[in-house]
Order: C-alpha cells, then sequence, then structure tokens
C-alpha cells in the first residue's frame, strides 16, 4: 500500500466518525469500521496498532445499580480515535509511508551483508591501538588481527570477514563493539 492510499484510507475512517457517534459500538458498521483500522495498522507497524489498540469503546468496569456510562465511553473513543487518525495523516503526510510497508525481501542472509569498507595499514595499526588488544585472550586478539588485515585487501573475502565477525560476536562482544565504536 502506498502513501497516498493509507492517506486516503485513513481519512475517508476520519469522515465517518461523525455518522459513527449516531451509532452504538454494538453496531456492524461501526465494528466494521474499528476492525478495518485495526487491519491496517498492524500492518503499518507496531506504533500505529499500539494507538489503535490504544482507543477505548467501553467502560472499564460497570457497577449495578449505578448510571450506564458506555454512550459516553464509546463517543470518547470516536474522539479520542479521531484526534489519533488525525494525527497519523499529518504524520503520514510530512513523513511518508509507515517503514513496515515498504517492500522488504522476507530473508535476509550472510549474503546480503555488504562491505564497503577499505582501511590502511595505518588505521589497522591505529585501531588495534585503539582497541587496546593486548586486553583481550590470545585466540581474540588473533581474530581481530585477522578482521584487519582482511579489511585492508583490496578483494575482500566476504565469507571471511562474516565468519569472523560471528566468532566475535559469540566469543568476545567488548571485542566487536569496540571495533564497530572506532570511528
Amino acid at each position: 500500500m502506498n502513501n497516498e492510499k493509507i492517506v486516503e484510507f485513513l481519512k475517508s475512517k476520519k469522515d465517518k466518525i461523525e455518522h459513527l457517534k449516531t451509532l452504538s459500538r454494538d453496531d456492524v458498521e461501526f465494528r466494521s469500521w474499528y476492525e478495518s483500522l485495526q487491519a491496517t495498522a498492524e500492518r503499518m507497524g507496531q506504533s500505529y496498532k499500539t494507538r489503535v489498540n490504544s482507543w477505548n469503546f467501553w467502560p472499564s468496569f460497570y457497577i449495578p445499580g449505578q448510571p450506564d456510562n458506555s454512550r459516553e465511553e464509546y463517543l470518547n473513543g470516536l474522539s479520542e480515535a479521531e484526534a489519533s487518525l488525525e494525527s497519523m495523516i499529518e504524520e503520514l503526510e510530512l513523513w511518508g509511508e509507515p517503514a513496515s510497508t515498504k517492500p522488504t525481501s522476507s530473508k535476509k542472509s550472510e549474503k546480503d551483508v555488504i562491505f564497503n569498507l577499505t582501511i590502511s595499514q595505518q588505521q589497522a595499526q591505529q585501531l588495534s591501538n585503539e582497541i587496546e588488544i593486548e586486553q583481550y585472550e590470545p585466540e581474540v586478539r588473533e581474530m581481530i588481527k585477522d578482521l584487519l588485515q582482511e579489511l585492508q585487501k583490496k578483494n575482500k573475502n566476504r565469507d571471511k570477514i562474516v565468519s569472523i565477525v560471528k566468532w566475535l560476536a559469540d566469543k568476545s562482544v567488548d571485542a566487536l563493539v569496540a571495533l564497530i565504536a572506532i570511528r
């Protein structure tokens, strides 16, 4: 669904609120309206889903013998929905399509990792000095050195880089974080 269609959909749902105020929350038209918004918000992402699901059209509790405030709660819920829909519309008009509706590949593999990093021997030496390589176990130091050497090469071996990064992530996350954090 593209941004224009999402905005158009949300505007149509917002415009229908005045009519829904004449109905009750038990009306099939209201339920259809709300369920279609819930389904769309689910596809738009967690923040939209959370917002739509936070609208409350029902009383928190009912005490027999006390006045029934369910109509008031229903109308309050519609007012809340109207304000929230307006906010979503403005947000989409300003920022564009929600990230979760943009096409993405369903599965990423190690092959999808692209290394576009070239460093000089001097930079590699500086990196090993900056992260105080001597503080790590000999095996970790060796992997860091291998990674830095591989990154220096013109024709990098992606599989080797991925393998080293995975190994560092398993064995010495702090060393990996130190490597990543260096600018």
